[in-house]
């Protein structure tokens, strides 16, 4: 009876800390908007310098009325006494709310209208209060066992142990985790097999690899993944299967790092809930079969940072060449790896100075001398991997292509668009405007125009890259992950190696705000959130559960996330196979009426090259223009008879010319109209049948000729 009383009183306490905090919360809110509609009125500018202050000083003044109402009334210890509580954590956990609160508003805004159908205001406020929630949550569980930390905290966090009396061997594990991954994967493939965008311009050059034609090879377009694709398309039973094959089979392996990292760091069961999260994420299964070179180069990635741990820990040389030979391998892809590839060196010097350090003095004796040279040692080796495998593949590629295709991408850090801040303007750019085709350069932007164009793009890159974060956690993993450090006390050298696994989450988000704004480049960020949040989990629930046994909430826990993440995935492959079948409806009326060797002209941006991979017909993307009697000898001069518009590009990156899906094109017949699932439609006109005929004055550009190469490149 005792024990139950005990119990129920905390239970109460505990009930009363959340009401507490809500009102807190909700005094917040007044005050927040209060400051902001005071300052509104006293400061009559209106400009971005006067908004940002305006916001500063309402956030920040909130913020002090949540920690001191919080340290003295909200939170408190067993004997009712407030607990003091850490400055320095609270603004940790206060700027993680905000960030948290704006990243989820800004995704549910985006993306409510879109697939809830809600209007306008109403999705507003809705993700307002999604983004209210989610940083309440994060707000309360930081504060309440990070911020207000009670004595029976700290004596867990010094006493924790991670279990360790799971003694499966890594094999048996590997070869569960790799079973579990390939037939999550394989299941979303039976949904849907879709193949877009990017994944079609590799699956070509791999396919003239694959041939031998290299004369025909865009080496924009080639990298180490074309070369890795090339075998799967000479042997494989077509471009389609060859081209997932290759993302495929790199996004079933990535779960062998993943399983060997976390077993180094918390142990074999951490390893099981890591690996499984691993496998069934649905950003993760998605690009393991779609063609695209991410999981390629995630796998890449993820194994260099394994070897980088082993780097640290012991200096051992072979760590060292393979940490090196991978980073090579990830540089041979994408470009911004050599950066990364520096500051992981760095990276482990520091850590295994900082580790020799702690070695030192709880010695008492000289510096650990041997360890160093040992890293130094394993470090160069390194190097010299990394060298031969990015200088390798150089000579390879300039032997086949005529080009060492390495950094080939690096200029993309002068274009002034954003693809996904602005379709239209980004359109006009690659595909030309008014009338005439963009002529690509031949000169490099200068170091300084290109500084020019980061820093007038950042501001915008990171809105984006917020918005959009959301979307590539899609778990609550992320909480866990954050709550590790507070249940669990690390020795110096664990705590090294887990700076060097975080590295992988704070690359992408220091660097990718900076230089572009593609969610997928995000996704490395996914290996250590479930690495660090199936052990944050496990210590969680052991906290939780201390007097009554953890074992069946962490196992219901760990069940309800991978249970969502494969609803989920399973949900994502619907969702792609529905924006997908429009290119299944066009690609099947091709075949039937139009020959292998004609050309199709259509929009832009992975619609036709998405649609003449499926027929395997030769393409060329539109010139972008808002007069629809430029289109007729544009592609005239391509030789071509066929042009094929989308709305979903037309909406997009054209709306001048939405009116011609009702009135049609002049010059065109319409041959064949799709409509997908969502209403949007896909058109195939066929040039009249008048073939000499001009549509009033065409524009020089529009009549210039185009190599296939050239137009290839484009889209």
């Amino acid at each position: 009876m005792r024990h139950s009383g005990i119990d129920s009183r905390r239970t109460a306490q505990r009930l009363g800390e959340v009401v507490r905090f809500a009102l807190v919360g909700i005094s917040n809110s007044l005050i927040d908007l209060g400051v902001t509609n005071i300052l509104a009125l006293l400061i009559t500018a209106r400009n971005e310098v006067s908004l940002l202050l305006i916001s500063a000083v309402a956030c920040a003044t909130a913020t002090l009325n949540s920690y001191f109402l919080n340290r003295r009334w909200t939170f408190r210890d067993a004997d009712g006494n407030s607990v003091p509580g850490s400055v320095a954590r609270f603004a940790v956990v206060a700027s993680l709310s905000m960030v948290i609160n704006t990243s989820v508003f800004l995704f549910l805004a985006k993306y409510l209208p879109t697939h809830l159908g809600l209007p306008e205001l109403l999705a507003i406020n809705v993700a307002k209060i999604g983004g209210i929630a989610a940083a309440m949550t994060v707000s309360f569980v930081g504060y309440r066992f990070g911020v207000f930390q009670t004595e029976e905290i700290k004596k867990f966090r010094r006493s924790f142990r991670f279990p360790s009396t799971d003694i499966t061997s890594f094999s048996f594990q590997v070869g569960v985790m790799l079973a579990f991954a390939a037939a999550v994967r394989l299941g979303y493939l039976l949904l849907t097999t879709a193949v877009f965008g990017d994944a079609v311009n590799y699956s070509r050059v791999a396919g003239l690899l694959a041939s031998g034609d290299f004369d025909e090879i865009d080496a924009f377009w080639s990298n180490l993944y074309s070369f890795w694709q090339a075998p799967f398309h000479l042997f494989g039973p077509g471009p389609v299967p060859a081209t997932i094959l290759a993302s495929l089979v790199p996004g079933i392996a990535l779960v062998v790092p993943v399983v060997w990292m976390a077993r180094s760091l918390f142990g074999p069961r951490i390893a099981w809930l890591a690996g499984s999260l691993c496998a069934v994420h649905p950003r993760l299964v998605e690009y393991s079969c779609n063609g695209y070179a991410e999981s390629f180069y995630l796998l890449a990635f993820t194994c260099a940072t394994a070897f980088l741990m082993a780097v640290v820990r012991r200096g051992n040389l072979a760590a060292g060449i393979g940490w090196g030979v991978c980073f090579g391998v990830y540089a041979a892809v994408r470009p911004e790896a050599v950066a990364a590839f520096l500051v992981s060196a760095l990276l482990a010097v520091a850590v295994a100075w900082w580790i020799s350090r702690g070695r030192h003095s709880d010695a008492g004796d000289g510096p650990p001398a041997l360890h160093w040279r040992r890293i130094f040692g394993a470090v160069a080796a390194g190097v010299l991997g990394f060298a031969v495998v990015v200088g390798g593949y150089a000579a390879v590629s300039r032997a086949t292509l005529g080009a060492p295709a390495v950094l080939q991408k690096a200029g993309n850090l002068g274009k002034r668009f954003s693809e996904q801040l602005d379709w239209e303007q980004a359109a006009r750019e690659t595909y030309g405007a008014n009338g005439k085709l963009l002529a690509p350069s031949e000169e490099s932007p200068s170091l300084t125009a290109t500084a020019e164009v980061l820093i007038r793009r950042f501001p915008r890159n990171l809105f984006y890259s917020m918005e959009r974060m959301p979307g590539v956690l899609l778990s609550p993993v992320i909480l866990f992950a954050l709550l590790l450090p507070v249940f669990v006390s690390r020795a110096r050298e664990d705590v090294g190696q887990d700076a060097v696994v975080g590295w992988m989450a704070l690359f992408p988000i220091l660097l990718y705000p900076l230089i572009q704004v593609e969610p997928r480049l995000f996704f490395s960020i996914l290996v250590p959130v479930h690495i660090f949040g199936a052990a944050g989990l496990v210590a969680f629930t052991r906290y939780a559960g201390r007097r009554s046994g953890t074992e069946a909430m962490y196992r219901v826990l760990a069940i309800a996330l991978v249970l969502s993440g494969i609803g989920l995935t399973a949900w994502r492959g619907a969702a792609v196979e529905r924006s997908y079948s429009l290119h299944r409806q066009l690609a099947s009326w091709i075949d039937d009426h139009v020959s292998d060797d004609e050309v199709l002209v259509g929009c832009g941006y992975g619609y036709i090259s998405t649609t003449a991979f499926l027929t395997d017909n030769p393409a060329v993307a539109r010139l972008w223009t808002n007069d629809a009697t430029e289109l007729a000898p544009f592609v005239r001069a391509r030789s071509a008879d066929w042009l094929l518009v989308y709305e979903g590009f037309l909406e997009q990156s054209n709306p001048e010319l939405l009116e011609v899906l009702d009135s049609g094109i002049p010059g065109f017949e319409l041959a064949f109209e799709a409509i997908d699932t969502s209403g949007r439609r896909g058109q195939v006109y066929e040039l009249g049948s008048h073939r000499n005929w001009l549509l009033g004055a065409s524009h020089s550009g529009a009549a210039e000729s185009l190599s296939r190469v050239d137009a290839e490149r484009i889209f």
